[in-house]
């Protein structure tokens, strides 16, 4: 569930980015632009379509949820923002490189919120990848930060 949880979190993160772009004098990242998760299997029967954009250091994501396969039931939605930072390359536990991320979460259904996750990404053509959690590397701290990606889920870059 923490896995779905920090994956939609990012992907709805990356969608909606808040910034005024006439005023961001903040550098690109290989993140830059919107990502999004077309009718995903959240695994307990609720299914979710989720958008998230970076934009410099910051990010907006939104998430609506579905009773059904076919993501045309809505039963909830939800949407946020926050920072992120991009740290050092890793090499994963499979041996293939991947970026460290730090992402704080700031506000969520518009209300104040200070949600960090300790995270690694990396991208492959237009397919985006983050970590694969475990009980262990669960990404609530630095020394919790995953050291594999999760290849079943991916972001697509719209």
């Amino acid at each position: 569930m923490k896995i779905n949880i920090v994956i939609i979190t990012l992907i709805a993160t990356m969608v909606f980015s808040g910034c005024n772009h006439e005023d961001d004098k903040s550098t690109k990242t290989e993140l830059e632009g919107t990502w999004v998760y077309i009718c995903k299997d959240r695994g307990d029967g609720v299914f979710f379509k989720s958008k998230g954009t970076f934009s410099g250091d910051s990010f907006n994501f939104s998430i609506q949820e579905y009773s059904n396969s076919g993501c045309s039931r809505l039963t909830g939605d939800s949407s946020g923002s926050g920072k992120f930072s991009i740290g050092k390359s890793i090499t994963t536990s499979s041996g293939l490189s991947a970026k460290e991320i730090d992402i704080t979460t700031l506000k969520q259904d518009g209300k104040d919120v200070n949600v960090k996750d300790y995270d690694i990404f990396r991208i492959d053509g237009r397919d985006l990848y983050f970590g694969k959690y475990t009980s262990k590397y669960d990404g609530e701290s630095r020394s919790g930060r995953p050291i594999d990606l999760d290849f079943d889920e991916n972001l697509i870059k719209d």
